[in-house]
């Protein structure tokens, strides 16, 4: 199997909307459970760490919402409407893991080459390079605030309203200062100035991501296919055990 971070980042976009589409669709349980274990053998195999995954903060918090998320269902009596919705995430969150394997600038010259408008291409991109920067700004807030002496954990649900509040402000404003300063940075490079672009460099579809690109619709299209002829039997079948089993 080819490390994931040798694909061309066209490829990569294709596999993600494939398998995220099928996920939306597709409303069968066992399938989403064999396609989210399908995933994981294909991260373990293109040369992604799952135990750092795991460890890493930001999965250990998109984990912890799944299990929310299903625990809430369940206590108002939807479990199976929360099963679907947790593994639908997981194969969502799994299937983004693979954009972790190249640089923002490959995807961003990815998309252009797939005929994305520059314009709709230069945003993803400047998302991409925003969310961090808006997650390290409310750390900074949140431990100044930490720093005078308020304690969220002690403090009363209306005091936590009125500091998330506070939060809220200074990292608006900060956002709009960098939509300010980026802004004038794309009129001073004459962003949008011709029709077209030049690009130092231009990339190349290999034999192997024709191979995926080709592979990853066919069987994304094949499960939703299998999924309309399972119907909700298996979902029936899975919340029959798992009552059984814990309940």
């Amino acid at each position: 199997m080819y490390s994931l971070a040798l694909l061309d980042p066209r490829t990569k976009i294709i596999m993600i909307a494939a398998i995220s589409t099928a996920a939306m669709i597709i409303n069968d349980i066992w399938l989403l459970i064999g396609l989210s274990f399908f995933l994981i053998a294909l991260l373990a195999l293109g040369g992604i760490s799952l135990k750092e995954q795991v460890l890493h903060q930001q999965m250990k918090l998109a984990l912890g919402m799944i299990v929310f998320l299903f625990l809430l269902q369940t206590l108002f009596g939807r479990m199976e409407l929360g099963a679907l919705l947790c593994a639908r995430l997981l194969v969502v969150i799994l299937s983004a893991q693979i954009l972790l394997t190249g640089r923002s600038r490959d995807y961003l010259l990815g998309l252009i080459q797939l005929k994305v408008p520059y314009e709709i291409a230069y945003m993803v991109l400047i998302a991409m390079h925003f969310f961090p920067l808006l997650k390290e700004e409310a750390l900074d807030v949140y431990y100044s605030i930490q720093f005078r002496g308020t304690e969220l954990k002690k403090t009363s649900i209306p005091k936590k309203i009125s500091v998330y509040r506070s939060l809220c402000l200074p990292i608006l404003v900060g956002a709009m200062e960098r939509v300010r300063d980026t802004s004038i940075a794309m009129e001073s490079r004459a962003f949008r100035a011709l029709p077209r672009r030049t690009y130092m460099r231009k990339l190349k579809l290999k034999a192997r991501d024709f191979a995926l690109i080709i592979i990853f619709p066919i069987l994304a299209g094949g499960i939703i296919y299998l999924n309309h002829h399972l119907g909700t039997e298996s979902l029936n079948i899975a919340t029959a055990l798992f009552q059984h089993i814990f309940l």
